[in-house]
């Protein structure tokens, strides 16, 4: 209310900053930039004394700039993932294969498990994409009715070569468990979720995945 410039061309006594965001809650505040603190133009501050007053405010907001938490990347085990993990599936060029989406409890509170329509065909299409390393998930043996023979496992890249990021402005990887079709329906049953490591990329991240990271 005390600040007038009825032209708008006076930049004098100001100071600015911007905060950057990827648009999923993460993100920084710049640096502060100020112009001059004299008088000029037809701005005034406080009825009288040119910029001086304004600028002296402004600069008092500089010294003490407001500071954002870095967010970590975690696993969420409350269904909150399941968007995440459903859309990771699809740029995985998967999802035309698979049915009857649901959460993996009580075994594992932050996967979900579906039914694979043509087995033959979904680990087709995973095997081909460079985004995935190709192992055994020995910790989701369990929930796909399977064992180390006849199970296939999947995990996206972190880093520039994986899925990209998700909602939590991370690129997390994509664990894809493929079991052994039923010899009846023809039906197999898949697992997936979202890890913050791909411990088959490289010794840190196998360290990291080690203790839950």
């Amino acid at each position: 209310m005390n600040l007038v410039d009825p032209s708008g061309l006076n930049l004098e006594g100001i100071c600015i900053r911007y905060h950057y965001s990827n648009g999923a809650g993460v993100g920084f505040w710049g640096e502060w930039t100020c112009y001059g603190g004299g008088g000029g133009g037809d701005y005034t501050a406080g009825g009288g004394g040119g910029g001086s007053q304004a600028h002296a405010q402004n600069s008092s907001q500089q010294s003490s700039p407001q500071k954002q938490k870095k967010s970590k990347c975690k696993q969420n085990k409350d269904g909150s993932d399941i968007p995440d993990i459903k859309a990771k599936l699809g740029e995985a060029g998967v999802t035309g294969e698979i049915s009857n989406i649901r959460r993996a409890l009580p075994n594992s509170p932050e996967g979900i498990l579906f039914d694979i329509t043509n087995r033959e065909t979904f680990v087709g299409i995973v095997k081909s994409s460079k985004k995935f390393t190709h192992d055994v998930p020995v910790d989701h043996l369990k929930q796909v009715g399977g064992n180390a023979r006849n199970t296939d496992g999947f995990r996206s890249y972190t880093d520039k070569d994986g899925l990209g990021m998700d909602s939590t402005g991370f690129t997390r990887s994509l664990q894809i468990a493929v079991g052994p079709s039923n010899r009846t329906t023809g039906i197999a049953t898949g697992y997936a979720d979202l890890d913050c490591s791909n411990p088959d990329q490289d010794l840190v991240s196998a360290i990291k995945h080690l203790f839950g990271h």
